[in-house]
């Protein structure tokens, strides 16, 4: 059976393609390693069997189809998709978390929703679902996409440098990206969890007209 992890490990030709698709995939089946593949992309990189540019671009495009993937099932299903992803009570708190700040942080939302566990498939099924203007969900998508690609190919590189020299400065740097990254992911889905379903002058957001959003 075909390893992706090594196809990519490897080098081989196949290795852009299964980053991206394995990228894009998880925006619609989040239990898809899409993080582990982009840290062993950087890995490989780092190890120059693959060239630096072509995985980043293979890892933003990844990631933009997959945002572009869960707003369109959004657009096209509105409430049906909504309904079919919050099934469980972390799901019904995803979506409504994501229709709250949606309202009053849009687009910053869309850019680092692939960061927050289980934030991008509800960020944009939902931007989706409430028609999010498309065209500033593609630029903060795009952008989102850039910036996750560059975070994840970097700490591959610098984690699987440390394992292949012994120095210890690149796990170090590495460990201490993954973590900073996972505290600030941590402490929004702890907001996801508690927060009302309001704003700041104590009265509900208006989750249908995302593009009013201060």
């Amino acid at each position: 059976m075909l390893d992706p992890f090594e196809v990519v490990s490897s080098g081989s030709a196949l290795a852009y393609v299964v980053i991206a698709l394995a990228i894009a995939g998880s925006a619609v089946f989040p239990p898809l390693p899409s993080e582990t593949m982009m840290f062993t992309a950087g890995a490989a990189v780092g190890a120059d069997a693959l060239p630096l540019v072509p995985v980043l671009v293979a890892g933003a495009l990844g990631s933009l189809l997959g945002d572009v993937t869960g707003y369109v099932v959004g657009r096209t299903l509105g409430e049906r998709a909504l309904k079919r992803f919050a099934r469980g009570d972390r799901g019904k708190r995803s979506v409504a978390w994501a229709r709250r700040t949606l309202g009053s942080r849009g687009g910053p939302l869309v850019a680092v929703a692939r960061f927050i566990p289980g934030g991008q498939t509800a960020v944009t099924v939902t931007a989706g679902s409430l028609g999010f203007p498309r065209r500033r969900f593609a630029i903060f998508a795009g952008l989102g996409a850039v910036v996750w690609a560059v975070y994840g190919t970097l700490v591959g590189a610098l984690g699987g440098d440390a394992v292949r020299s012994g120095s210890w400065v690149g796990l170090v740097a590495a460990v201490a990206i993954v973590l900073a990254v996972g505290v600030v992911a941590e402490v929004a889905r702890r907001r996801q969890d508690r927060g009302p379903d309001e704003g700041s002058d104590g009265r509900p957001h208006d989750p249908a007209r995302p593009d009013e959003a201060p």
